[in-house]
């Protein structure tokens, strides 16, 4: 299952926001490191229900 999440980019000196679906937190950054590079801040979980980050995620 995907959950949604919220990468923040800076990107020419401004904070920009992309919503992206990944299969856990983990894979999210991964995901967002290789499509983004270093211009990735940090991503955020945006659904209901914050997934358990002790199991894989």
């Amino acid at each position: 299952m995907l959950d949604p999440y919220d990468l923040v980019l800076l990107v020419d000196g401004d904070l920009h926001t992309l919503s992206i679906e990944a299969g856990g937190h983990r894979q999210a950054w991964e995901l967002a490191r290789r499509r983004f590079d270093d211009r990735v801040r940090a991503v955020v979980y945006r659904g209901d229900d914050p997934p358990d980050l002790t199991e894989n995620g």
